[in-house]
């Protein structure tokens, strides 16, 4: 009883607010266009990127409302109050949109979803053809063989306190950076 309570109160804080950015469509066409974002009415710089996880609604210069799930776009980008965000379709799963992080030897991701009214995100490796996802039990053993071939953030990584679990995307990074001119 006291979620749901909880739950009715909190959607009340939440509200859409719009967003400029653009869309770029399966044929290249780039649509300029308002997004449909969820943020939250008590601080209007917390936005809720799950909200455009599966689907998201455009407001185009014409005027006309347009939504678009994951198998009907390439990629669309935002500008948001605190940082600007670039979510892209991957043939690996077209049930939803990724946030495209950083790409490299490493393509680092996240994907977002809310419980209770917050919201939550996990880093996601494509790798292979494959998405793997850097969260919950064993994410150091995991995340750690995608970097083994530069062993000294490695090391650090396995066997050292210099690095915590939540710097993985950092790593990403610096592994990133380390490859940049050898491939």
């Amino acid at each position: 009883m006291r979620l749901l309570l909880f739950s009715l109160l909190f959607s009340s804080f939440v509200h859409s607010q719009k967003f400029d950015g653009y869309v770029v469509t399966n044929a290249n066409d780039t649509i300029r266009c308002k997004f449909f974002v969820r943020i939250n009415s008590i601080n209007e710089n917390s936005i809720y990127p799950s909200s455009v996880c599966k689907k998201v609604k455009i407001l185009t210069g014409k005027g006309e409302e347009i939504t678009y799930k994951p198998l009907e776009i390439k990629s669309f980008y935002f500008i948001g109050p605190e940082c600007d965000f670039k979510f892209v379709s991957l043939k690996e799963d077209k049930k939803q949109f990724y946030h495209e992080v950083t790409l490299g030897k490493i393509n680092l991701y996240k994907i977002y979803f809310s419980s209770t009214g917050m919201e939550f995100s996990n880093g996601v490796i494509l790798s292979n053809g494959k998405l793997h996802t850097i969260a919950g039990f064993g994410l150091r053993k995991k995340f750690g063989e995608f970097i083994k071939d530069y062993p000294e953030l490695y090391n650090k990584w396995m066997n050292t306190d210099e690095y915590k679990l939540n710097q993985f995307t950092e790593l990403v990074f610096l592994y990133n950076d380390h490859f940049k001119n050898k491939l």
